[in-house]
C-alpha cells in the first residue's frame, strides 16, 4: 500500500507540475506577464497534508491506535488479575 500511495503521489505531483507549465504558456502566449501569469495560476497557496497521518506512512497511523488498545487490554487483564487475588485467596471474606 505505501508503495503503491507514493507512486500515485508522484504521478499526481508529475500531472499537476506539467498542466501548471501548460497554463503558464498559455498565459504568456496570450500576451501576460511572468508574474502576473504565475500570480493568476495559484493566487491562494493551498496547504495539503494528511491530518491524522503526515508521514503518510502506514505504520505510524497503525500504532498511532494500537498502543493506546495494547493499554487499554493490559489494563483490564491487570485488574480482573488483582480481583482474581483477592477473590481466589478469600481476602475479602477473611477481613
Amino acid at each position: 500500500m505505501s508503495a503503491g500511495s507514493l507512486v500515485a503521489r508522484g504521478a499526481r505531483n508529475a500531472i499537476d507540475t506539467a498542466l501548471a507549465g501548460l497554463r503558464l504558456s498559455v498565459r504568456q502566449g496570450q500576451g501576460e506577464a511572468h508574474v502576473q501569469a504565475m500570480v493568476a495560476l495559484q493566487p491562494i497557496p493551498m496547504q495539503a497534508h494528511a491530518l491524522f497521518n503526515p508521514a503518510f506512512d502506514y505504520v505510524h497511523f497503525l500504532l498511532a491506535a494500537l498502543i493506546p488498545t495494547v493499554l487499554q487490554i493490559i489494563a483490564a487483564a491487570a485488574t480482573a488479575y488483582a480481583v482474581s487475588l483477592d477473590f481466589g485467596r478469600g481476602g475479602i471474606r477473611a477481613c
